[in-house]
């Protein structure tokens, strides 16, 4: 009897050992997200900054300058019950998930570096992980890396290619395409995307995104390292009904007041809800049949010989068969474009002689559809296609 009593007991002290290990194994694993014994009650507003800096950014510590630039926005009590979020992933550390608030930096999940952040599982992931960590009732994403516009990978792979040949990111020369970032935001009802990257202002890349969100603040052409003055746009965009156009001026005129190189800006804000209007009167104007005149020299907004972002507004212009096509557009424009401006040069070495907000790539001959991926765009099957079909 005494052997099966104790036989007994050293099975449930086994049994209680066993629970504490595993459950301190628990505790300690630094994948887990960081959680607390009551589930969090929804921010008014929840902004993710996804941050992919292992890369020439990141290597000039351009990452930590904006992070102090946010520290400072969050010491000034500029978040109006709202939560900031940075996903960050450097040269120096692997990548995490963390918080930004008036008592510093909190991690709260790290994840592997196996896993390329540019790669649309990842962002899917880290999402995910926000809304978990931080639900709100509204969601806004900022958008933080190296980007090439629309210009996408012609590999095998759905996602990956090198930074020079594709949409957004770069994390140690690899990228996603605009496409695969629209099919990864789709339904994750972000009221705003801010891109602090250059080139991704252009109808391509806000027309693929029309379904994902209303308010794209984007540039057409290259921007500075130094990004977004995030010190002076998040108060902005933590207001209960953030003011998109004033973010847009604040940036603007941050870079306008510099004497240097640096004094180069083109931003644009865009309201997507009427991008199927200026899709249907820029495909009348491609259907009618016109073509450009040999001597026709577009707007650049990308510099050197391969360029392949012009100003959009000046290009139709050039296609529209009469004065009442362009009139028509450019009211369908206005409804889109609703704050634009930009300054006199990019870099001291591309002069912007017209910005109407928008660049896009110009298709003369068929064969250019087939650039570097330009035929897997939304605007070239719904819109520009169109131009060739008479």
């Amino acid at each position: 009897m005494l052997r099966s009593f104790l036989h007994i007991s050293v099975i449930l002290i086994s049994n209680l050992l066993l629970s504490v290990i595993f459950t301190s194994c628990d505790d300690n694993d630094s994948n887990d997200l960081h959680t607390d014994t009551q589930p969090a009650s929804p921010a008014s507003r929840t902004i993710l900054v996804y941050m992919v800096a292992n890369n020439t950014l990141g290597s000039q510590a351009c990452d930590t300058e904006d992070i102090e630039e946010m520290l400072t926005a969050a010491s000034n009590g500029s978040f109006n019950d709202g939560r900031l979020i940075i996903y960050h992933a450097s040269t120096t550390e692997a990548p995490a998930l963390k918080e930004i608030t008036t008592a510093g930096i909190t991690t709260l999940k790290s994840y592997d570096n196996n896993q390329y952040s540019t790669d649309p599982e990842r962002i899917k992931a880290v999402i995910t992980d926000m809304k978990t960590e931080a639900p709100a009732n509204d969601y806004g994403l900022i958008l933080w890396s190296h980007a090439n516009g629309w210009i996408e990978s012609t590999t095998s792979k759905s996602w990956t290619s090198t930074v020079h040949l594709s949409a957004f990111g770069d994390d140690r020369s690899h990228s996603t395409k605009i496409t695969s970032l629209a099919e990864v935001l789709t339904d994750e009802n972000f009221s705003f995307i801010y891109f602090d990257c250059c080139h991704m202002g252009c109808i391509e890349v806000v027309y693929e995104l029309r379904n994902v969100t209303q308010y794209i603040i984007a540039s057409a052409t290259e921007i500075p390292k130094y990004g977004m003055p995030y010190d002076k746009n998040l108060p902005l965009l933590f207001q209960d009904e953030p003011d998109f156009a004033e973010v847009c001026r604040t940036t603007f005129d941050d870079y306008n007041s510099r004497t240097d190189r640096f004094r180069s800006c083109t931003i644009s804000l865009i309201d997507t809800s009427h991008l199927d209007r200026l899709a249907t009167v820029t495909r009348e104007i491609f259907s009618s049949g016109t073509t450009l005149s040999d001597d026709y020299t577009p707007q650049k907004f990308v510099d050197g010989s391969n360029c392949y972002l012009y100003d959009f507004a000046d290009y139709i212009h050039q296609l529209a068969p009469s004065e009442s096509y362009r009139t028509n557009w450019d009211n369908a424009l206005d409804d889109v474009v609703l704050y634009k401006a930009s300054t006199p040069m990019i870099f001291n070495k591309l002069q912007i002689n017209t910005h109407c907000g928008l660049g896009c790539y110009i298709v003369r001959e068929i064969s250019d559809a087939y650039y570097k991926g330009y035929d897997n765009q939304s605007w070239w099957n719904d819109v520009v296609s169109y131009h060739f079909n008479n």
